[in-house]
């Protein structure tokens, strides 16, 4: 595998940078959708606002001059837990479909669906209730544009 690689759509450079790099820290909403398996979760932070784009308000400062639009979280990133603890946001397992030495687990609440994926064999059941914690540092903010941008916590 390369050390450095560049992404690109319709000819324009959208990011340089090592795979963990591009991984971790996307440059646009371009790039976050097009590197990982499963998919980056995206949650809506217009109105209507959905049960998550609602805990996600009240966690961060979004009503900013970049007109935050998305909200990406990678499956892996979502930590799963029987209480609620910190920010723990309440959601039904739906589905959990074994890949092969991996596990993805669909979380529904309301009209928000997220996937979360895991190498440990699950100890929940589909109909479960679960909390889900969304950490700050795996957050990934995308403004109107389509492009990342930092958002402070309140």
């Amino acid at each position: 595998m390369a050390t450095t690689i560049a992404v690109m759509s319709a000819g324009q450079m959208q990011q340089v940078g090592t795979p963990d790099q591009i991984y971790a820290a996307p440059a646009s909403r371009f790039v976050a959708e097009f590197i990982g398996t499963p998919k980056l979760n995206m949650i809506p932070l217009h109105p209507p606002l959905s049960h998550l784009a609602q805990h996600l308000h009240q966690r961060f400062s979004l009503h900013d001059g970049e007109h935050t639009e998305l909200c990406g979280i990678r499956p892996e990133e979502i930590v799963l837990s029987a209480d609620a603890g910190n920010n723990g946001v309440a959601m039904t397992i739906d589905n959990i479909m074994p890949t092969g030495g991996s596990w993805i687990i669909e979380l529904v609440t309301g009209n928000d669906r997220l996937f979360h994926s895991t190498q440990l064999r699950p100890r929940w059941q589909p109909q479960q209730q679960v909390f889900c914690q969304l950490p700050s540092h795996s957050l990934h903010f995308f403004n109107r544009h389509g492009f990342r941008h930092e958002i402070a916590t309140q």
